[in-house]
């Protein structure tokens, strides 16, 4: 799963172990508030989600 902010630039991955996870947590502690993007890859392929951390 990657971690992109709005420009585009990667930020961040996480290695998920099982892709068909229903909830996923992410640690996000050591990454500032503002709007990104996260794409997680699934077996059916990828998705891209806005997702905002304050």
């Amino acid at each position: 799963m990657h971690l992109f902010n709005i420009l585009g630039q990667s930020i961040t991955k996480w290695n998920v172990a099982d892709e068909e996870q229903k909830n996923i947590k992410i640690p996000v502690e050591h990454i500032r508030s503002e709007t990104y993007v996260v794409k997680p890859k699934t077996s059916d392929g990828s998705f891209s989600k806005k997702v905002i951390i304050r």
